[in-house]
């Protein structure tokens, strides 16, 4: 009976000391496990002139993860054609298409290093005669109001709303609307996370809405969450559009 009663003791000492030295003990056993999509900027629809075909490439979109951070070099796209919907991935018939006066849509995807996929993004690209008239007149953006708020509101889940953008070539364009986030002295917060995170301090939070037309011509609205308890001293900071 004293034999047994050794050998179990000893039997427990060996696997708690296996244990102790897996190196997944309190690491992948008590991992967190990421299931946040990464997020892909929206990108601009676009005029090509027939000029500029020949050394035409798809713009890169920034893409950003909770966990992994910028990841934009992740991203890979495929192009459409608009007419018949097939898809292709060499850049070569994408300018044939172009050239052949057919409208193509790139379509961007990315997944972070859990294998999350984020929502593709698209942007359309048609191609135009390089005298045709050029459209000059910015977008309209729906300006947001401002927010006041008190020192102890949780913002964990808070989401800024939608913007809505129109223009008077390309009509509703709010999807194209880019959110950036800023401290109320200007300096640029990485995402809506870290922008959750200062209102929780009750520091002021500017958000700017920026939107982009197929003829470049940008436009700008903000909001700016403020604490009652802060004195608008100055007018917080408006970054300038790019």
């Amino acid at each position: 009976m004293k034999v047994f009663k050794r050998a179990s003791y000893l039997l427990m000492a060996v696997t708690l000391i296996v244990l102790m030295s897996s190196p997944s003990l309190g690491k992948e056993v008590n991992a967190a496990v990421d299931t946040t999509r990464p997020v892909i900027q929206p990108v601009a629809d676009a005029k090509i002139p027939f000029s500029d075909i020949d050394t035409w490439k798809p713009p890169k979109p920034i893409a950003k993860d909770n966990v992994d951070g910028d990841i934009s070099e992740k991203v890979v796209h495929t192009f459409y054609h608009n007419i018949v919907g097939a898809s292709f991935n060499s850049l070569e018939e994408a300018r044939k298409q172009l050239k052949a006066g057919i409208t193509i849509t790139v379509k961007y995807i990315v997944a972070d290093t859990s294998g999350n996929r984020a929502i593709s993004v698209s942007a359309t690209f048609t191609p135009v005669d390089d005298d045709a008239p050029k459209d000059t007149i910015a977008p309209i953006i729906k300006r947001m109001r401002n927010i006041r708020y008190r020192y102890g509101t949780n913002f964990d889940k808070w989401i800024p709303k939608s913007g809505k953008a129109y223009d008077n070539v390309d009509s509703d364009i709010s999807d194209k609307i880019v959110l950036k986030y800023y401290t109320a002295e200007g300096t640029p917060l990485v995402d809506l996370e870290e922008a959750r995170s200062v209102l929780n301090k009750g520091k002021d939070v500017v958000v700017t809405y920026d939107v982009t037309d197929i003829a470049g011509n940008k436009a700008r609205t903000r909001k700016v969450l403020h604490d009652v308890r802060n004195i608008w001293g100055i007018e917080p900071f408006d970054p300038p559009t790019r």
